[in-house]
Parts: C-alpha cells; sequence; structure tokens
C-alpha cells in the first residue's frame, strides 16, 4: 500500500470536544476549472496551499438550510481492494428560476467541493483523478409542506477526504466574486415584512439605514433580491463621489450599514459576514 504521508504514524484515538452536528456551508468548484491541486505536507498531513483555479474560474457557495447537512464517509471493500464511499447532502429551501436553471447546467461536470465541518475542519472532495457527481431533486410539497430541493454529491477515493487548510479563495455570490474563506449567513428579511424574529418589520420602504451591534469590525456581503451590493468601506480604494449605481456605505468598525440607494417594498434582503 502507498501512504501519501509516511510522517503521521499510526496514534491514540482521542475524544474530541463535542460540537454540534453537521456542517457550515458547501463550496463548489468545476474540475476542469482546476489549474493546480493542492498537496499534502508531508510533515503536518494537511493540504496547506490553496486550490489555484485557471483564469476565469469561480467557486460556487450553496447556502443549504440547516436541515439535512451531512458528509458522510465510510469504508468498503471491492475485489479492487479498500476504498472510502462520500457522500455530501444538503437541501435548498424554496424554489427560483435562478436555482432551476443552475442545477441543470450543474449536472454535466464534476464537482469539488470545500466541506466547512461545524468541528472547525474543512475536508476536500476531490482531485486531479475525479471529482464528485451531482444528483437534485425537487418537490413542489402540497399546501401543508414546503418547497425543497435535495442535493446529493457523491464521490468514491482510496483514502479519506483530505484535511484542507488553503486559506481565502474566490467566491461567486449573488453575481460578484469575493475573497473568502467563509460566508456566514447572519440576517434575511423582506422590506416592509415582520418575521418571526422582528415585529415590525427590519426595514421599511424608502428607509436607508440599518443599524446592529454584531455588524461592527465585521465585513459585509449585502444581498437585495439575490443581487449583491458594492461596498463603500471607506479604504478609498475606489472613488465613489458622482456614482449613482446602487450600493452600501459600511466601514470596518462601523455597526451601521448605509443604503445608497433607498430600500424597497417587498424586495429581499439577505447580509453575510465574510471571513
Amino acid at each position: 500500500m502507498v501512504y501519501e504521508n509516511i510522517f503521521s504514524p499510526v496514534s491514540n484515538l482521542t475524544k474530541s470536544p463535542v460540537k454540534s452536528g453537521g456542517f457550515c456551508q458547501i463550496t463548489l468548484f468545476k474540475k476542469e476549472d482546476v489549474l493546480n491541486w493542492p498537496l499534502i505536507d508531508p510533515i503536518t498531513g494537511l493540504l496547506n496551499t490553496a486550490v489555484d483555479l485557471k483564469p476565469g474560474g469561480a467557486f460556487y457557495f450553496i447556502e443549504a438550510t440547516e436541515k439535512d447537512k451531512t458528509f458522510l464517509e465510510e469504508e468498503k471493500f471491492s475485489d479492487a481492494g479498500p476504498f472510502f464511499d462520500m457522500l455530501v447532502t444538503s437541501q435548498l429551501g424554496g424554489n427560483s428560476i435562478n436555482n432551476t436553471l443552475s442545477l441543470g447546467a450543474m449536472i454535466f461536470h464534476e464537482w469539488g467541493i470545500i466541506v466547512d465541518d461545524r468541528d472547525g475542519n474543512q475536508r476536500l472532495i476531490g482531485n486531479k483523478d475525479s471529482c464528485a457527481t451531482l444528483q437534485h431533486g425537487y418537490t413542489s410539497g402540497d399546501i401543508s409542506s414546503s418547497r425543497i430541493r435535495k442535493l446529493k454529491w457523491t464521490w468514491q477515493n482510496s483514502l479519506l477526504a483530505p484535511i484542507y487548510s488553503g486559506g481565502e479563495f474566490l467566491i461567486s455570490i449573488g453575481g460578484t466574486i469575493v475573497v473568502a474563506s467563509c460566508l456566514t449567513l447572519i440576517m434575511r428579511f423582506q422590506v416592509g415584512h415582520p418575521d418571526a424574529h422582528s415585529n415590525p418589520p427590519v426595514m421599511l420602504d424608502g428607509e436607508d439605514e440599518l443599524t446592529r451591534a454584531m455588524f461592527a469590525n465585521k465585513r459585509l456581503l449585502v444581498l437585495a433580491d439575490g443581487i449583491a451590493l458594492p461596498c463603500d468601506d471607506g479604504s478609498g480604494d475606489i472613488n465613489w463621489t458622482g456614482l449613482l449605481n446602487r450600493h452600501i456605505i459600511k466601514t470596518l468598525a462601523s455597526d451601521t450599514v448605509q443604503f445608497f440607494g433607498a430600500a424597497s417594498q417587498d424586495e429581499i434582503i439577505e447580509i453575510y459576514v465574510v471571513d
């Protein structure tokens, strides 16, 4: 048997700190977009360089519901020897034209996956030889249930999925490429409508400011009806003087998001923390 890392010998198996089950997010990339795959560091046993994509390649962020997000890794045996069967499952709530069209195109590609486990580890699914395949299904539900898309990626490999520690990478969301290692959804609401978490509504039609203590010292990504709004972060990298395109104003230390182009009735606002 060939070992990828002979510097990590067998050791005692110990109890790990208890964390909530499931994982935080799924980040995808097309196999054909990869220029260079990360290599295992023979000292640490970790993938300590990032997946290097070809020009024009991007990582895609999947905003899955909290329910049924699982990563399964199971050893199996065949006449050719042992292997690991890996399964990543998640589901998307609701329905949209964009999701329908995107999933219709996704079935024609093999996918590399970075899974962010709630235990703090990142696992990389896929390598230069093969990547995961996607299966998905949709139900409209009935009058007493919800619309759901169930997504499933499968991959088989002779070894466990390696631990990925490549740091920041490019994520495509809302039509914008964001440099991040993790995106965390912290707020979603519909302008002018109360929801389970806020009554009265978070914002009303025509309002242009939103203040929350949790915004302070955070980089934020704000989407309006699925479109990412550019951010004037006070860095001076962009000359915003005279620009009329819709955007937000949010410095790192500030706890307030100011909308240049006020909130409109019924539009959906989604706010992510970018790490």
